[in-house]
C-alpha cells in the first residue's frame, strides 16, 4: 500500500498540462501558439482565437487545448 502511495505522489507531481512550457526552445511553427498563450494571459481571447485561426494547426495538442 504504501509503493502505491508513493507511485500516486510521484505521478501527480510529474503531471503537467499539454500546453505547459518546457524548456525545448521555440520552432518557428510553434510561434502562433506562444502568441496566442500570451494574448490569453492578456485576456485578449478574441486575438487568440484569431491567431489560432490563422495558424491552422489542427494536428497539434497545444493548438487544440488553447481553441478550447
Amino acid at each position: 500500500m504504501k509503493s502505491f502511495f508513493l507511485a500516486l505522489v510521484f505521478c501527480a507531481v510529474t503531471a503537467f498540462a499539454a500546453d505547459t512550457p518546457t524548456s525545448v526552445p521555440e520552432t518557428p511553427s510553434s510561434q502562433p501558439l506562444v502568441q496566442a498563450r500570451a494574448a490569453v494571459k492578456a485576456g485578449q481571447f478574441d486575438k487568440a482565437v484569431d491567431v489560432l485561426k490563422q495558424a491552422e494547426q489542427k494536428q497539434s495538442a497545444d493548438w487544440n487545448n488553447l481553441m478550447g
